[in-house]
């Protein structure tokens, strides 16, 4: 096992939005020196030692000043893909943004009028609805089928949304967050199939990509070529390595048009470079990080045993772990639908554990919470104890 992933790292004094008291305060609505913080997707794990070697020469220039990426930056992106997804991109297509969520919000503005329908798959991250609300258009819910613990599309459904034809974009979560699906070939083709079929341009944001657990496989949707002119992929090193504050993303967009669309949506609010350490990060994860990242997979499985054999042996009949074939957020079935906020309540201000509660990510997420389980085993363990605890008070 990775000692230096075991470290645990007092990020109580530093801008944490997860870990600085005042700050968890202001997102969260509530903070206490004893709170345990699951919930915003960042890693507890200190950076790759090369990404933290290539901020402090950035740092010893001594000048920040206005940078782009030159070809090495765009080199490293298309060499990650080839090895370890064999699958091909090219360096126009290639289109920063600060970050998915902002990113998904420019797709929207730049592909969307008044009326038009966005289709998502709950229960999902809840950012994809705020942006279609937040920008004035429709959300159409093609729920996920929760079958037995395995979460299933419901591809007929698909279809008719799909063919409504206000319906002009869907956002695809792959990996998904929350449920942790990694789709197979043959689903993520259908959904390609049906968006195409009906001129619905796919959104796949796939952030979580790097996190998989064997013997699952992440395929790109760019790996399908012949649907590439219907597909905009967005991609971050930041899940992967620990880097989201850094807010370098890549929307990957083959077809022209659209990409024009996106890149004038970016020109007119100003978003224009990039951060100048986010640029040397993304260069040094990409090309310098794979053993981290595989160790750090190993480190991930474990945790995820960790949680089963937890709740297997405190909470056997009222919680059970979703099983993640991807990401590093657990999806807990605590089977009590109808008694979600008093759930999340007791969580919080019981056992001060800051969780995502499952309600926020919509239909189906009613009776889970959503656990970040990137962080020392320790403290992982500290976490689900507390929560076992507050639980068994509630049913007995």
């Amino acid at each position: 096992m990775n000692n230096k992933l075991d470290s645990i790292l007092d990020r109580s004094k530093t801008n944490s939005i997860k870990w600085n008291p005042g700050l968890v305060q202001k997102w969260c609505g509530y903070s206490d020196d004893n709170l345990l913080s699951f919930w915003v997707a960042d890693m507890d794990f200190p950076c790759p030692e090369p990404i933290t070697a290539a901020l402090h020469r950035v740092a010893d220039q001594r000048i920040y000043g206005y940078s782009d990426m030159t070809s090495s930056y765009y080199d490293s992106i298309i060499s990650w893909y080839e090895r370890r997804f064999k699958c091909h991109l090219e360096k126009e297509w290639i289109c920063y943004s600060n970050g998915i969520v902002p990113a998904i919000n420019y797709i929207l503005q730049g592909l969307c009028s008044k009326g038009d329908k966005v289709i998502i798959q709950p229960p999902v991250y809840y950012p994809f609805r705020q942006a279609i609300e937040n920008n004035g258009f429709v959300v159409s819910e093609n729920c996920l089928i929760n079958d037995g613990g395995h979460y299933l599309m419901d591809f007929d459904n698909l279809e008719m949304l799909a063919s409504d034809p206000a319906a002009k974009i869907m956002i695809l979560c792959s990996p998904h967050n929350p449920v942790g699906r990694v789709w197979t070939r043959k689903e993520l083709y259908r959904v390609l199939e049906i968006c195409k079929k009906h001129g619905v341009i796919l959104v796949s944001d796939e952030i979580h990509c790097d996190i998989v657990y064997k013997p699952h496989i992440h395929t790109p949707v760019l790996q399908f070529g012949e649907f590439a002119d219907n597909v905009i992929l967005c991609s971050s090193p930041s899940k992967t390595f620990n880097i989201a504050g850094l807010q370098m993303s890549n929307i990957i967009i083959p077809n022209r048009e659209l990409r024009e669309r996106f890149n004038n949506v970016t020109a007119r609010i100003g978003l224009l470079l990039p951060n100048i350490f986010g640029i040397a990060a993304v260069e040094a994860a990409y090309t310098e990080c794979d053993r981290w990242l595989e160790n750090t997979i190993l480190y991930l499985q474990n945790n995820v045993e960790t949680i089963k054999n937890i709740l297997s042996a405190n909470l056997p009949g009222n919680a059970k772990l979703t099983n993640p074939e991807g990401t590093f957020l657990a999806w807990i079935d605590f089977k009590d639908a109808d008694n979600y906020l008093t759930r999340a309540d007791v969580i919080l201000n019981k056992a001060n554990v800051a969780l995502d509660n499952g309600y926020m990510f919509g239909k189906g997420g009613e009776s889970f919470e959503r656990i970040n389980f990137a962080c020392p085993n320790q403290i992982l363990r500290e976490g689900l104890n507390r929560i076992v605890s507050q639980i068994k008070m509630m049913h007995y």
